[in-house]
């Protein structure tokens, strides 16, 4: 089975990749004079002005230093964010309950910068471990729905008769779990007596059985190819290795069998045998 991957310029799922990194943003305000000059000398982080940020952040998160309560009450809306970490600098907790929640961490306003700077890690760290966390619920989620569905597919294995409309599930499902946009199933099967060879041992063959593409309409044709390293397909039959390609233009190796020959572009190509 083969398999084309959806491209992330289309918009379409595609597997996780590592994030970029970034320099962690510690932010303050221009009218916090206390926050401004606590932050002044930390040259760790990449330092900005609230009012620069025009209330965007960026996708990896921040910390907020500040010391006024109505400064924070004035701009609630936007701080009480999950990738924000906010460190208030005064001597008492705020009042407001809602405000208070916000609040990170506590530290007097005489402390020294070193320490601050120290917190500012912890609350980085923190924020660093809620995404992790977050990620790993959504993998298990998503992991938990695949064994959910190849259980629905074990059952339907079973009370399903028909060859052709269970070839058709297995592609469609493979489909699903690789979030391919188009892929394609062959069959090994034994040569018939036009294309074995006179007293030669009976060869196998690979049929191109099944096809599906949700991009495109192909016309599709059966065919068979023979099982060795001349072509993708044949290559996987033959070795029973798995073959990751992640431009079907720019092969590694030399598969002179053209694969595609519909109106669009395939970028990776994954066969896996079965």
């Amino acid at each position: 089975m083969s398999a084309s991957p959806k491209s992330a310029v289309t918009g379409e799922p595609q597997s996780l990749a590592e994030p970029r990194k970034q320099q962690p943003t510690l932010i303050y305000f221009e009218s916090d004079e206390l926050a401004r000059i606590c932050t002044a000398g930390m040259a760790r982080f990449f330092r900005r002005s609230f009012e620069n940020l025009d209330g965007s952040f960026p996708d990896s998160g921040g910390v907020v230093v500040i010391s006024s309560e109505p400064l924070l009450a004035e701009n609630y809306e936007i701080l009480h964010a999950p990738n924000l970490r906010l460190l208030a600098l005064c001597e008492a907790r705020f009042r407001e309950p809602r405000l208070d929640g916000v609040v990170y961490s506590y530290l007097p306003p005489q402390t020294p910068r070193d320490l601050v700077e120290r917190m500012v890690d912890n609350a980085l760290e923190h924020l660093h471990l809620t995404f992790s966390r977050r990620d790993l619920n959504e993998r298990l989620m998503a992991v938990t729905g695949e064994i959910h569905q190849l259980n629905q597919i074990g059952a339907a294995l079973s009370s399903e008769h028909d060859t052709g409309k269970l070839l058709e599930m297995i592609l469609t499902k493979s489909r699903e779990f690789t979030r391919s946009d188009a892929g394609s199933l062959y069959l090994v099967e034994a040569a018939g007596p036009e294309e074995a060879e006179a007293n030669q041992p009976a060869r196998k063959l690979l049929r191109f059985k099944v096809a599906q593409n949700e991009s495109v309409t192909v016309h599709f044709r059966e065919s068979t190819l023979e099982i060795d390293d001349r072509s993708i397909a044949g290559y996987v039959a033959l070795t029973g290795h798995i073959v990751s390609i992640d431009d079907a233009y720019r092969l590694r190796r030399p598969f002179p069998t053209p694969l595609i020959a519909a109106l669009t572009r395939t970028r990776g190509i994954a066969p896996s045998p079965f």
